[in-house]
């Protein structure tokens, strides 16, 4: 618990966390994150995506990736990272 609450703490408006609710329970997740601690990267995230295994395949994944870049974008970020797991076809296919 004490590790999760650092990472929300590491979170705020220029890295948010979007989280996707349907009937009531978190179907998923996104988020950006700083990339690098080199000053050259400080306009630079990193994206995440995260989907219930029974929610994926519906769009939500998508839409929650455009309300990342948006953003990324009103933050003044100019570039967004994604690493992806190339076992992982429906991430390659949302990127």
């Amino acid at each position: 618990m004490e590790g999760r609450r650092a990472w929300f703490e590491r979170h705020g408006a220029a890295h948010p966390v979007t989280v996707a609710e349907i009937g009531g329970g978190v179907a998923g997740w996104g988020s950006l994150s700083p990339f690098h601690a080199r000053s050259a990267y400080r306009l630079t995230v990193e994206n995440s995506v995260y989907l219930r295994p029974d929610h994926q395949r519906r769009g939500l994944g998508t839409l929650l990736l455009r309300d990342l870049v948006a953003r990324a974008r009103a933050g003044g970020h100019h570039t967004i990272i994604a690493g992806i797991d190339a076992e992982q076809p429906g991430s390659v296919a949302l990127h």
